[in-house]
């Protein structure tokens, strides 16, 4: 297992133009990236088959991708995004009125957008409130100064099983530069979430595979350039207000990276072997499987390991029912 062929591609690349490839998903020339693996991991037949765990945009993450882009390609904000206006002329009196999809006016306006992700105005007010909240800190600042921005980086997974070699591609938020005095080790990826208490980031990290993400983008830039990267920081802000950043900025240890270094490279054995057979199984049995069937048992249950499996019969079901004492009974006549 190695990395064969790594190079940076650039930087600045929308995330249009590092999602596009021509290849399908089950092509051996298909690019892989940290989501389409992640995926790919959890179900081959569901991914194989498209799903798209993003498929159906949300608020929040079109929140993220929106600070995202004032962040680290302000430049190209109003080729994505379009923010509606506050009021639309009234079609009889031309006096202006509050902005709603209803109105004709308001549907033939975000028919022009096109693709564009639309944005009300009081979520552009918030969202440059939540910029300037991240520009306040002196560290972080500087740490976008000098970066350099959306940085591609592709490459080669060198699958021994199997023989095959397997694209790969990564979009990096923040590049330092090597020789700068406190950035030099840095590879650095920007998150927002409701709440950035750095005690519940480990669950976070684990649940949405972030810890995959940095195992993959550090292995990769290192295969690409020979640099010795070895901090990946999240810039972590709440994506509510008053856009509260984590400080000290969260840093992934030695032993999250290895973690989600072992789930990449066990995704991609995994990947390796379904293109090389064809096979893409479903989910991995959650219980003892015997004659085609899975057998799904409380064992693993949290509560159920509590009450040792049988508590909650012996307290309700085998009690005795209580009898009302005749003072208590209203059918008892005095």
């Amino acid at each position: 297992m190695s990395w064969k062929n790594a190079k940076v591609i650039g930087a600045n690349v929308s995330y249009e133009t590092y999602s596009r490839q021509d290849a399908k998903r089950g092509d051996g020339e298909f690019s892989m990236s940290r989501g389409e693996l992640v995926n790919f991991a959890s179900n081959p037949a569901k991914w194989i088959a498209g799903f798209k765990e993003d498929s159906e945009a949300t608020p929040s993450t079109d929140w993220g991708s929106m600070i995202d882009c004032l962040l680290t390609s302000p430049e190209k904000f109003d080729a994505n995004f379009a923010v509606s206006p506050e009021t639309y002329p009234d079609a009889k009196t031309g006096e202006p009125k509050p902005w709603t999809g209803a109105a004709n006016f308001c549907k033939a306006w975000k028919k022009e957008q096109g693709d564009k992700t639309i944005i009300k105005s009081e979520t552009m007010e918030s969202a440059e409130k939540a910029v300037a909240a991240l520009r306040e800190n002196p560290l972080i600042s500087e740490l976008f100064s000098v970066s350099k921005k959306q940085v591609m980086v592709a490459g080669f997974w060198l699958d021994e099983a199997t023989g095959l070699e397997i694209p790969i591609r990564v979009l990096i938020d923040l590049m330092p530069p090597k020789d700068h005095a406190i950035f030099g080790k840095w590879i650095c990826d920007f998150k927002t979430a409701r709440d950035g208490n750095p005690a519940k980031w480990p669950r976070v990290i684990d649940d949405h595979s972030y810890d995959v993400q940095a195992a993959l983008i550090t292995d990769l830039w290192i295969a690409a350039t020979g640099e010795d990267r070895t901090d990946f920081v999240h810039i972590v802000q709440e994506n509510v207000a008053p856009f509260h950043v984590t400080t000290p900025l969260p840093a992934l240890s030695a032993e999250f990276l290895q973690y989600g270094r072992t789930k990449y490279q066990a995704a991609l054995a995994k990947y390796a072997q379904c293109l090389a057979t064809n096979v893409w199984p479903s989910y991995a049995p959650g219980g003892e499987v015997m004659f085609g069937l899975q057998m799904i048992s409380p064992d693993e249950l949290w509560s159920y390991r509590k009450i040792g499996g049988g508590e909650m019969a012996k307290r309700i079901e085998y009690q005795e029912r209580p009898q009302s004492k005749p003072e208590e009974n209203h059918d008892v006549t005095p």
